[in-house]
């Protein structure tokens, strides 16, 4: 419950008391708090986004390899065509 009415894009401010977190391991979860643990979700989100793009970069090359062979074939059925009307 608050205690005033709190504007839209207004910052709160929370304290918890110094021993509310004593049951948590590592003590406070928040990321300003542990700045390792922030560091750490930094580099797996940046490894997360490199494999992400490593991804599409391969999906691009296989769709293109798909639309190249579609083209072959489909220049294959038009020449055949053209010898089954002669």
């Amino acid at each position: 419950m608050a205690v005033k009415d709190i504007e839209a894009g207004e910052e709160i401010f929370t304290f918890y008391s110094l021993d509310y977190f004593q049951d948590v391991e590592n003590g406070c979860p928040c990321l300003s708090c542990q700045p390792e643990m922030h560091i750490q979700h930094e580099v797996e989100e940046q490894e997360r986004q490199i494999n992400i793009r490593h991804q599409m970069e391969i999906d691009k090359v296989i769709i293109e390899d798909k639309r190249k062979e579609q083209k072959k074939r489909w220049r294959e059925k038009q020449k055949a065509k053209s010898k089954d009307t002669l």
